[in-house]
């Protein structure tokens, strides 16, 4: 699924766990969308974003970005790890192994088999 996806739909922090680092932003179905669009994170590092989103994209971390991010973590990132969020002209952040997009039908609390499976993949 493409990341621009995202553009056109409200997104809210949906599930997080801290004993299994793992975190899910939803923008779920409606009377207007027929599937939920799901953005999973893995192993999970730092969160700095609200609960509700609204519209976001997804960017990739500038060096700006990257230097925010390490003063919080208090330590070296690899840019690939960091998942900027950009909703109302405002930047947020997580920083996980793995990030995947995943397009459904589960209902409201169901989460996505992302998180069941081994690796992530």
């Amino acid at each position: 699924m493409e990341k621009n996806v995202c553009k056109s739909r409200s997104f809210k922090l949906w599930y997080f766990s801290i004993s299994h680092r793992m975190a899910l932003i939803r923008s779920p179905k409606d009377n207007i969308y027929a599937n939920n669009i799901d953005i999973c994170f893995d192993a999970v590092e730092y969160i700095d974003c609200p609960i509700v989103l609204g519209n976001i994209e997804i960017e990739e971390a500038n060096l700006s970005d990257l230097e925010y991010v390490k003063t919080k973590v208090k330590s070296e990132i690899e840019s690939s790890k960091v998942t900027v969020l950009v909703s109302e002209k405002s930047r947020f952040y997580i920083v996980s192994n793995t990030v995947k997009i995943v397009e459904n039908k589960l209902d409201y609390m169901e989460l996505p088999l992302c998180y069941i499976k081994p690796n992530f993949v």
